[in-house]
Parts: structure tokens; sequence; C-alpha cells
């Protein structure tokens, strides 16, 4: 895997598997998120948490939704999806069923959390619940193979709180 120059000494890329050396790999300048070094603090916290998670996170960013996922989600995008999805747009990436969720994205990008209680979507047996980042322009959904609604609160309590404390995302 060849690392760029620029993506190496980016802490908050650090770590993260096979996921989080993809997405160091990425020319990310080429994409519509440009340079990670350009990237807005919330986003930043918001991969560093994605790449330090064992269960399964998806963020789409910005109005194209660019996507970069971590290794937990990599089983529920499948083969066919992974790894062509990462620094793309969730409008290619999932256009056979963009007239069903693409109104989802959209109003989780507008603040409301979107959910499926009785949603099964193998490998996860469980809902998956997105959630609009404070601050920002991008959401995350959370699939995991076991329980973790616990896990998720807790990891949406520390964002909140760290976003509180530092007063820059």
């Amino acid at each position: 895997m060849n690392i760029t120059a620029e993506n190496e000494n980016l802490q908050f890329l650090a770590e993260g598997g096979q996921m989080g050396e993809l997405i160091r790999a990425l020319d990310w300048s080429t994409t519509a998120l440009g340079s990670p070094a350009t990237w807005p603090q919330s986003l930043r916290f918001a991969v560093r948490i994605m790449l330090d998670c064992p269960f399964g996170i998806y963020i789409a960013w910005g109005e194209e939704y660019i996507q970069l996922y971590n290794d937990g989600y990599r089983p529920i995008l499948g083969a066919t999806k992974h790894p062509q999805a990462l620094g793309i747009g969730a409008r290619q990436t999932f256009a056979e069923i963009w007239t069903t969720i693409g109104p989802m994205f959209e109003g989780v990008m507008q603040g409301i959390p979107v959910g499926f209680p009785d949603f099964i979507c193998k490998p996860t047996t469980n809902p998956i619940p997105t959630y609009p980042i404070p601050s920002s322009v991008g959401f995350q959904n959370c699939g995991s193979s076991s329980p973790s609604s616990d896990i998720l609160q807790s990891w949406i309590r520390l964002s909140t709180s760290f976003s509180q404390i530092s007063g820059s995302i």
C-alpha cells in the first residue's frame, strides 16, 4: 500500500486497519473533500473515532455525500461496493436504490436522525441508526454485528462533550 506523503503525518488518520491504510493511500486532492490537511476539525474528529472503533461506521460528507468507512463497515458494503465506495459520492455507490435512500440522506443532513428498528441487513442483525454530526455537513451511519446502542450512545456523548469542550468542532 503506497501511503501518500501528505497523509502519512496526519495523526487523525493513524492506525485504522485496512481502511486506515486505504484512506491514507488515497489521493484525496482528486475528490470533492480535497486534502485531509484542509478537512474541518469536525470531520477529522469523526474520522478519528471511525478508525478507532471496532464497530462498523460510515461517514457521508458534504453535498456529494463523499464516503469514508472503517473495517467494521466493509462487510456491510460487500464485495460489489468496496473498495470503490471510498472517496466517491453515495449517489454513485447506491445509484440503484438512490430514489429510496436519497431522501433519507437529505433528512439526516437537515439534522433528522434516521433509524430502522425492524431493519435486518446481513451481516448485521440490529438496527442501523444514522446520526448527523453536530456543527457539520456530514453524518455517520453505525452498523454492528452485536448490540451496540449503549456503545453508540457513548460515542455520541463523547463527540458532543468534545465539541463543547474544544469549541472548534
